[in-house]
């Protein structure tokens, strides 16, 4: 099959650049699906806007655009390419998001002082205020929450090709598991350790006590909204100095600070700023970036982890709730 990627900004202002990522799509054989170019179909009685967002639930992947125009809003407050990412979200479909430089300098300033009148009159976009919360909602995802800016829309192109490129080496890697793959895993696990602690051998009764409490952290895991945290966890524990050791660690730390130690890595928490400088500006060879999470942990070839203060606190708190659960176990 034909991968669909449904192209979702606001059209007027950005005509051009949408054309040249259509092209750009269309060279790789995959299908671009816009609504200017008759690839969302209008079916009676359903309005434009709620065809777009019909056509999204059929496509494999969204590329969103933001630039400086929030939009038409309906009733509710929200434009239609807030809508249409709303709905990618909710399916759960993979989303490559692309920003213009100039408007991620200006969600700089505004971060530093929300507050400012100036962004209640401010000629550069149209509503500031609305694509700003928009970008933190996009941050603010499990997964698929990496902004990557662009200056032009050469720029553009070249990075929407790499991105994708990334996507697919991800997939054929198995980095990227598709839709339940990971829920197959973990249940099957759980299965197996159900079995052996039905068994009454003596070897498997000396392990009843750390089976079970494995048993309680991969249900743990198995929970919707701990699943960045517990890809996170997967990936680190498949690199560890530590693997034999991986589950002790997982169901006996207190937080990620020392779960990471566990498993020989160094954990630093740094500003989105440095997180930034070092996307821009990745090292090379045994300390290249082997992990990135829409630019909040990173994680490189030497074992260095680094990581936003929200997250790492939020992380902090998970692995918190994953002892104390396991320990009501024991």
């Amino acid at each position: 099959m034909i991968p669909n990627i449904f192209i979702s900004s606001t059209i007027k202002d950005l005509h051009h650049l949408r054309d040249i990522l259509r092209d750009t799509i269309i060279d790789l054989a995959y299908n671009p699906v816009m609504s200017e170019h008759g690839g969302v179909g209008y079916l009676n009685p359903v309005t434009a806007a709620e065809s777009c967002y019909i056509s999204v639930n059929q496509c494999q992947m969204m590329v969103l655009i933001i630039g400086s125009r929030y939009g038409w809003k309906d009733e509710d407050g929200l434009s239609v390419t807030h809508r249409e990412f709303k709905t990618a979200r909710d399916a759960r479909i993979p989303i490559i998001t692309l920003v213009e430089s100039r408007i991620l300098n200006y969600k700089d300033v505004y971060d530093a002082n929300r507050e400012s009148n100036i962004w209640d009159d401010f000629d550069l976009m149209d509503d500031p205020r609305s694509v700003f919360e928009l970008l933190d909602e996009i941050s603010n995802l499990e997964s698929f929450n990496a902004i990557v800016e662009f200056k032009t829309p050469e720029d553009a192109r070249k990075t929407l090709k790499l991105q994708l490129a990334h996507f697919v080496g991800d997939r054929l890697s198995g980095k990227i598991p598709s839709m339940g793959e990971n829920v197959r895993d973990i249940l099957a696990e759980i299965t197996t350790l159900r079995s052996q602690l039905t068994e009454t051998t003596p070897e498997l009764k000396a392990k009843e006590a750390e089976s079970r409490k494995y048993l309680a952290a991969s249900r743990f895991l198995l929970r919707d909204e701990n699943a960045a945290y517990a890809h996170l966890i997967n990936f680190l524990t498949d690199r560890s100095e530590h693997p034999s050791r991986a589950e002790h660690f997982i169901t006996n730390s207190r937080s990620l600070d020392e779960l990471a130690k566990h498993l020989g890595y160094s954990l630093e928490v740094s500003t989105p700023e440095v997180t930034r400088e070092l996307l821009a500006n990745q090292p090379k060879g045994k300390e290249r970036l082997i992990y990135n999470s829409g630019g909040k942990v990173l994680v490189f070839a030497n074992h260095r982890i680094v990581i936003n203060p929200g997250l790492i606190e939020r992380y902090n708190n998970i692995q918190m709730k994953l002892w104390e659960t396991v320990n009501k176990t024991s």
